[in-house]
């Protein structure tokens, strides 16, 4: 496990995912480098950097 957190924090690739919330993704920009995403409904009112 330690391996797989060491390989996606050094992550150069974009990784892009679409969706209509981002519920299911919360916190996994904080592991996954260079890791973005675009949502249709704003859960966050604005308040997410992201």
């Amino acid at each position: 496990m330690s391996d797989l957190r060491v390989v996606m924090h050094r992550n150069e690739r974009p990784i892009c995912f679409i969706s209509a919330t981002n519920f299911n993704l919360l916190g996994i920009d904080q592991w996954v480098r260079n890791f973005k995403f675009i949502s249709y409904i704003d859960c966050f009112d604005g308040r997410h950097q992201r």
